[in-house]
């Protein structure tokens, strides 16, 4: 893909990368290949998109192309969030039919008849007369519908401060919630559409739209082995590890 940028300019008045995976990277570790790729990018490359630090130090040398990120650079400057209160399930995002979130609702509430599982979150605006439908199916005092945060420091901390973000979305051309969480380093386990599958590369975080076996089995999988996990910044990603 990268070759194909010199042929692509000639065609084109300007050329925008948005890195939306590690996966581009892999291969950068060969020293060749990585002055390769940035003399490409600087003289064939208008502006760079990346969502974290890490990927930025790829593209960052002298006479670089533009480089922004996708979202605002607070979500990588920012400090993480720590709190000594129990941590909570969230959803973060336009609460409606589309978003999944009555298979949300409906897969943690049948869990919650088995397991002491702590507060799912659903925050965001509720699109009108969506509300009072999710009100009658609520029936346990864990699931808390919120209202909206704007503001981008409360915002960050409430992704810090969560055990996963879930989400459960039907349609998504650019999940902007899972690039938040994914700048932020907590994990997030989303339906497998549109994008989502490069973000998150690892099947157990990813299952498909409208499975609430498959969404349940995978969230209660994580809650259960928590402590298996671990965030590795040189891969950028979660990996599962023996404790």
């Amino acid at each position: 893909d990268t070759l194909s940028l010199p042929f692509l300019k000639f065609g084109l008045k300007k050329i925008k990368v948005i890195v939306h995976t590690n996966k581009t990277f892999k291969h950068l570790q060969n020293k060749f290949l990585l002055n390769l790729t940035r003399q490409i990018f600087k003289f064939f490359v208008d502006e760079v998109y990346i969502i974290t630090e890490e990927q930025k130090e790829i593209f960052q040398h002298k006479n670089t192309t533009k480089i922004s990120t996708i979202i605002n650079n607070q979500y990588i400057t920012q400090k993480k969030a720590t709190s000594s209160e129990e941590k909570y399930i969230l959803f973060l995002g336009r609460v409606c039919l589309e978003k999944g979130i009555e298979d949300l609702i409906k897969v943690y509430q049948k869990l919650l008849e088995t397991y002491d599982l702590p507060l799912l979150k659903i925050v965001g605006p509720v699109e009108k007369n969506y509300l009072k439908k999710l009100e009658n199916i609520i029936t346990s005092e864990k699931i808390k519908i919120l209202s909206p945060v704007y503001n981008l420091i409360d915002k960050i901390k409430l992704i810090d401060l969560a055990e996963i973000l879930v989400y459960p979305s039907y349609t998504d051309a650019f999940p902007l919630t899972v690039i938040e969480s994914f700048a932020r380093k907590t994990c997030c386990l989303a339906t497998k559409i549109a994008e989502t599958k490069y973000f998150i590369e690892f099947d157990e975080f990813l299952f498909l739209p409208g499975n609430l076996e498959e969404l349940e089995y995978k969230l209660l999988n994580y809650l259960k082995n928590i402590k298996t996990l671990i965030y590795t910044p040189t891969q950028e990603r979660w990996e599962r590890v023996k404790v």
